[in-house]
């Protein structure tokens, strides 16, 4: 995956680890995320140890790592097939993707993370204070 080679620094034909999930709440799915992981580290990994809600922390605590940062891209995309199908939105639907790469106190790349939502069950809200005085 370009993903890999992007954050990880893997070579065109080297492999690592994804993991792929949903957050259904009641009937209502409210994201798709796919999770990257280098080989070094998700070979470290199960599917029994991703037993939180948000995966960082899973992975904070099986593999003993400090995430010390989170990089964060929020970005409008459409929705493809498979998005569609997976969020219950039409092809072509307003999708909001937000992309987070994890660092530990090392600055080494930990996890990449996407996850996408339809448009209109995500906001944003945060408080600019005008401290120019």
């Amino acid at each position: 995956s370009p993903v890999l080679q992007r954050h990880f620094g893997l070579g065109k034909d080297e492999q690592g680890y994804c993991l792929r999930s949903m957050l259904v709440v009641g009937k209502q799915r409210k994201a798709q995320i796919t999770t990257y992981f280098p080989p070094e580290l998700g070979a470290q990994l199960s599917k029994a140890d991703f037993n939180d809600v948000l995966i960082f922390r899973a992975v904070q605590r099986r593999l003993n790592i400090r995430m010390a940062v989170a990089h964060c891209t929020i970005r409008a995309e459409i929705a493809d097939e498979t998005v569609a199908a997976d969020l219950n939105v039409a092809v072509g639907s307003a999708i909001l993707a937000v992309e987070m790469l994890y660092q530990s106190s090392d600055q080494a790349n930990v996890e990449f993370s996407i996850a996408r939502h339809p448009a209109e069950m995500f906001s944003i809200t945060y408080d600019a204070p005008n401290d120019l005085s």
